[in-house]
Order: structure tokens, then C-alpha cells, then sequence
């Protein structure tokens, strides 16, 4: 494969996570177990994680308990219901295992996994937080994140 199509791929792919995670914000959370229900409310984030790993099935764990098996590119799990603080995210496939310390501080976090634009034996975690603000009516927010030193599919 072309590198700079098979970055172009990559890069659509966070693209379509980033909507996915727009339009998953208000979905219910399947692993609410992960935060205490008395927390729910004030010291919890919704954190969402994207798998953007073309041609590779991946498991993701956070903490060490199992949230997903078997997510493919483009797949958006969550939100993932998680106490403020330090949690580690793992990330296995048949060929590697990727850990990252992500620190959960924003109402909101996406936690993205994807090759960096310098081609390595493993992906990368990219986390980047989204403004759930208020908005005014009528107003819309599109947030994209672009994490890559190649241009824009």
C-alpha cells in the first residue's frame, strides 16, 4: 500500500471518529461499572476511545477490565463512564499491545488509536479533550483533530 493513501485512510478514519463521538455524546453508556454510582454525577467523565487501526481487530481494556473485543477501525467505544484521575488504557491485537496513561480531567476525552505519521512497529495514543459547552440555540460546534504531519485527506 501507498504510504500517503494508507495515511489519507488513517486520517479519514479519525475524521469519521470524531463524528461518531459528536453523535454518540447524548448515547447511553453500556460500562457504567467502571465508575462508582455515587460519582456518576460530579467526578466522572464520558470518555470515548476510537479505534483507527486499519486492518486490525483490537481489545481494549481499561484498568485492566475488558471494555471491548474484537473493535475495528472506526469503531467508537463508549462513552465510557470514568472517575477523574489517572487510568490506564490498554490496546491489544494478535501482533502488539500498546498501554496509555490517560488522564481523565475534561467533562469529556477522546482517546484515539492510530499510526503516527512516522511509520513504527506499534500505533500511537493520541487523547484530546472536546468542549461540551453550552451552546446558544441554533449554534452548532464541530471539533476536528488532526494528529498527523501530512496534510488532510
Amino acid at each position: 500500500m501507498n504510504a500517503a493513501i494508507g495515511r489519507r485512510s488513517v486520517l479519514a478514519m479519525l475524521a469519521a471518529g470524531a463524528l461518531a463521538t459528536l453523535s454518540l455524546a447524548s448515547a447511553p453508556s453500556t460500562h457504567a461499572a467502571l465508575a462508582p454510582a455515587s460519582s456518576a454525577r460530579s467526578s466522572t467523565s464520558a470518555v470515548y476511545v476510537v479505534q483507527g487501526v486499519p486492518g486490525v481487530r483490537v481489545d481494549v481494556s481499561v484498568d485492566g477490565q475488558s471494555v471491548a473485543k474484537g473493535t475495528a477501525a472506526k469503531d467508537v467505544v463508549g462513552p465510557l463512564r470514568l472517575s477523574s484521575g489517572s487510568h490506564q488504557v490498554t490496546f491489544s491485537s494478535a501482533d502488539w499491545t500498546v498501554h496509555s496513561d490517560v488522564d481523565v480531567s475534561r467533562a469529556s476525552q477522546d482517546v484515539v488509536l492510530h499510526w503516527p505519521a512516522e511509520l513504527t512497529a506499534k500505533p500511537e495514543v493520541t487523547v484530546s479533550g472536546n468542549d461540551v459547552a453550552a451552546l446558544s440555540p441554533g449554534k452548532g460546534r464541530v471539533t476536528v483533530a488532526h494528529t498527523a504531519v501530512v496534510p488532510p485527506a
